[in-house]
């Protein structure tokens, strides 16, 4: 693939005097997709959090970022979409004051020929990202959860564990099979729809 040409992280340069960044190459492109909408629920969030509300909950897509405690002094309920079934849920996460991010392949996608195409490409392969269906990364403080939602989706099951629980977040990740796997914070904490997949 042609595009592949262009896809390349080291050749992103940002100067922090001048408040730039540069692409090397002609040609490409820079798609903040994959982290925008987190920092847009983090700084609305902030927003709230000045104008003195001490209880309340952003949502921008996928990402949610929750202040202090529901006003009944609960823990907020996040659900997280069942990939496979638009109407369900796959699990209920009950969350104080933090960032909550999903990526998944059941968004953005179309089927061709029995084979899923979503908008998670693998930078090494420039093809949809393969194995994982949904990564749900939850973090209590100020974390880029939506980025290591999406790299996570990338590395696979196990490598996207290893690389979440390094990172020092809670994650819920589902394979394409409906296989659940959770970072060992959350094992008991989290009301999983265990019917059948999909």
């Amino acid at each position: 693939m042609a595009a592949l040409a262009l896809t390349d992280w080291r050749a992103l340069r940002a100067d922090g005097v001048q408040g730039t960044l540069c692409l090397e190459r002609p040609g490409m492109q820079l798609d903040l997709g994959g982290i925008a909408k987190g920092y847009a629920a983090e700084r609305g969030r902030e927003v709230l959090r000045q104008m003195g509300i001490r209880s309340g909950l952003v949502q921008v897509g996928g990402s949610v970022a929750t202040l202090g405690l529901r006003p009944d002094g609960q823990r907020w309920a996040v659900a997280i979409q069942h990939p496979r079934r638009d109407d369900e849920f796959l699990a209920i996460l009950h969350v104080g004051e933090g960032l909550v991010d999903t990526a998944g392949d059941y968004q953005r996608f179309f089927v061709h020929e029995e084979r899923r195409y979503h908008h998670i490409l693998d930078p090494v392969t420039g093809s949809p990202a393969r194995g994982v269906s949904s990564v749900t990364v939850l973090a209590g403080g100020s974390a880029p959860v939506d980025a290591l939602a999406t790299a996570a989706l990338v590395m696979g099951m196990q490598e996207g564990a290893d690389f979440l629980v390094r990172q020092g977040v809670s994650a819920v990740l589902v394979n394409d099979s409906g296989e659940v796997v959770l970072t060992p914070d959350l094992v008991g904490h989290v009301e999983i729809n265990q019917e059948a997949w999909p």
